[in-house]
């Protein structure tokens, strides 16, 4: 076995902890939600959760991907700017723009508001959900920088604490102020600043932004990369969830409430396989065509694709086989 495909293993097996500690949070919330909320109120809370998702990507402006393409070239000193000017540059330039992007969609709620036109869709909630925006960006800004330099240990051990935040955040909310959705996102909004907060403290102490380290050059480079990728990103998600949004627009809430319940149990017996190998695999494949060259990347890629089949094809036979079951177990009768 090369040291590539070692590392590669190694660095899968950092997410796949990460990702069964997260799925198991997931698992311990996903019961306590469906019970709490009725059919109509969870798939609203699945809609605007959704919704944040999509509004998300654009904020990001695919920079997280630009992060990962250019943080080797910077760092080894392949470019004229100095690796500070890029770390500044994105990082600066990142948090700036998710914030326009986050005040547009806060301005820009009414019409959603309007567009579903459910009572428990209140406008309350999607100016809410326009923090969550802004912190899912930033997170994920910073979070890049952490994939670009193969620090997966430290990344998911960032990601599970803040899962483990939110889930306790979540719980102390609806149990001790009041189970509304509402009362939900209130708790998300303040897990997700206490977990962001601390990372923004351990991460600016380590790379120093300075707005005199700027480069518009680099930022504009950046965005010609990462920009166009929004365009993959927003197709995946429409395809993952304009379902709902149909659902919601010709039956109403509780289908969608039905529907999702379903569906977000799938996802996350699926994040188990994929998001490990997905999220180790873009920075080792990016330093081999930066170092050794096409061939050795290819190489590389087919064997990932084949220690992902390992895993997949088993666990799509035994979900579709046990799939109902399980569901039934989880959610509540009311979702079956």
């Amino acid at each position: 076995m090369s040291k590539t495909l070692r590392g590669f293993l190694r660095q899968s097996s950092h997410y796949s902890i990460g990702q069964v500690l997260i799925l198991f949070a997931s698992l311990i919330s996903f019961p306590i939600l469906t019970r709490v909320f009725s059919v109509a109120e969870y798939g609203t809370m699945s809609l605007i959760s959704n919704t944040v998702l999509i509004v998300t990507a654009i904020a990001k402006a695919g920079l997280q991907n630009s992060i990962v393409r250019f943080h080797d070239e910077y760092s080894r000193g392949e470019h004229k700017h100095l690796h500070a000017g890029y770390l500044s540059s994105l990082l600066l330039g990142g948090l700036s723009l998710a914030m326009i992007v986050s005040a547009l969609w806060a301005m820009g709620t009414m019409l959603v508001d309007n567009f579903i036109d459910e009572h428990t869709m209140t406008f309350a909630l999607l100016l809410v959900s326009s923090g969550m925006v802004f912190f899912r960006s930033a997170e994920s800004l910073l979070l890049g920088f952490l994939r670009a330099e193969q620090e997966t240990l430290a990344l998911n051990s960032y990601r599970v604490f803040v899962r483990y935040l939110l889930l306790g955040t979540m719980l102390a909310f609806l149990f001790l102020v009041s189970k509304s959705l509402m009362s939900f996102y209130v708790s998300q909004l303040v897990a997700m600043a206490l977990g962001l907060g601390a990372l923004a403290v351990w991460r600016f102490r380590a790379y120093r932004p300075r707005f005199t380290h700027f480069s518009r050059e680099i930022f504009q480079t950046a965005l010609h990369y990462g920009f166009p990728l929004i365009g993959f990103e927003l197709v995946s998600m429409l395809l993952n969830y304009v379902d709902r949004y149909c659902l919601q627009y010709y039956l109403g809430a509780d289908y969608v409430g039905l529907y999702s319940a379903a569906y977000n149990l799938s996802d996350y017996v699926k994040d188990v396989v994929v998001m490990p190998l997905t999220s180790a695999v873009a920075p080792i494949y990016m330093r081999l065509w930066a170092t050794k060259g096409q061939d050795a990347t290819r190489k590389f890629l087919e064997n990932a694709l084949r220690t992902y089949a390992l895993f997949a094809i088993p666990l799509i036979l035994g979900f579709a086989a046990d799939g109902k079951t399980l569901l039934h177990l989880i959610a509540s009768e009311k979702f079956s």
